[in-house]
């Protein structure tokens, strides 16, 4: 499809309720990057430079991926072109991010305004990665490449804050335990693509949202694909649903 005189133009969203001032971006980044340097010193670890989102190099070698965000975790924020290279230009990810492209940047373009050919588009392949979301081995491929970046990392740790106890996962008990859940996958009129399920100990009544995959529009980051959740109830779910170790300033204890 492409931009003619046939096509509908709307005004789109301007992004001004949920945006972030790039002072409090650099904020939130510096604050995850010091609790990184918190658990490393706990662990008698090194953070990995050269990271956008550095992880933890643990004394007997394990990589460990450390979370402590409030209210959302961007588990992995990747460019059209990355991931187009990383799954193949025929994936239902790389048509969903492509198409997807389009809309963010005539929008960035034209003064937030949305070309209806190019969203009615884009919501077509949202509508084609959920049904491929739906199939359990698919959304386990994807949970793990955002995890564990293809294997290069084995632990996944909260601490909140510098003074709390952080609880230290194994990231393939994670994996497993999102993938095995009784999940339903649903497109919003955004496009945006959310799983949810019900969450043994946590939500066992009523279905609740434990992923996001999102499209950035922000300059810099158009087209890149957000891969986030709730912090909180990420947070809650695996802390009382799986194994962890319990790692504070003075002992190491398991708990299950």
């Amino acid at each position: 499809m492409s931009d003619n005189k046939t096509d509908i133009i709307i005004k789109g969203y301007d992004g001004s309720r949920h945006a972030s001032s790039s002072e409090l971006a650099s904020k939130n980044k510096k604050k995850g990057h010091k609790l990184e340097e918190v658990y490393a010193n706990r662990v008698n670890g090194k953070v990995k430079l050269g990271q956008t989102k550095p992880d933890i190099i643990e004394s007997n070698g394990e990589t460990t991926s450390c979370k402590g965000a409030k209210k959302h975790i961007q588990i992995l924020l990747q460019s059209k072109d990355k991931t187009i290279k990383k799954f193949g230009n025929n994936h239902p990810i790389s048509k969903f991010v492509e198409a997807g492209y389009k809309v963010k940047k005539y929008k960035f373009e034209n003064n937030n305004n949305i070309n209806l050919a190019f969203k009615e588009e884009w919501k077509e392949k949202a509508d084609n990665l959920a049904i491929w979301f739906s199939d359990k081995n698919n959304l386990k491929v994807i949970l793990d490449y955002i995890f564990t970046k293809n294997g290069e990392v084995d632990n996944l740790v909260i601490l909140e804050n510098e003074n709390a106890d952080a609880y230290k996962f194994k990231i393939d008990d994670v994996v497993d335990f999102y993938s095995n859940l009784d999940y339903n996958v649903y497109v919003t009129n955004g496009c945006k693509v959310v799983v949810s399920s019900f969450i043994p100990k946590i939500s066992e009544n009523k279905k609740v949202v434990i992923f996001n995959f999102e499209l950035r529009g922000s300059k810099g980051k158009i087209g890149s694909i957000n891969y986030w959740n709730d912090a909180q109830r990420f947070y809650n779910s695996i802390k009382k649903n799986l194994e962890f170790e319990l790692i504070s300033n003075n002992k190491n204890q398991k708990y299950s």
